[in-house]
């Protein structure tokens, strides 16, 4: 029997890649993709790829800050009109992932 994903669930690889949120028929749907670097994307999937709203972070140059995008992507790439973001440290990047990760799980 092939495990097939379905409904709210978090899921770990073994290069220590996170996915927590929604899964429907063994394909994400909306939630959040944290990579072992700290970065992350937050919303809406489609065919494995980040589709629709969301909000994604990527290591600036070098290894203490984060450029955080937010807008609306098709099929992994943000559109350019959208093209917002903000520089932000490491500590504010891993506290906005902990924030994710209670509000899809309704942790307190």
């Amino acid at each position: 029997m092939d495990f097939q994903p379905h409904g709210k669930g978090k899921f770990t690889w073994n290069n220590g890649k996170m996915y927590i949120g929604q899964w429907q028929s063994n394909k994400r749907k909306k939630g959040l993709m944290v990579l072992p670097n700290g970065e992350y994307y937050n919303g809406e999937w489609k065919d494995g790829e980040p589709h629709g709203d969301g909000e994604r972070a990527t290591q600036s140059d070098g290894k203490n800050a984060f450029r955080k995008y937010v807008g609306e992507f098709a099929n992994g790439i943000l559109k350019e009109e959208s093209n917002v973001y903000k520089i932000v440290d490491v500590a504010d990047n891993k506290k906005q992932i902990e924030k994710y990760i209670k509000e899809i799980t309704g942790a307190e």
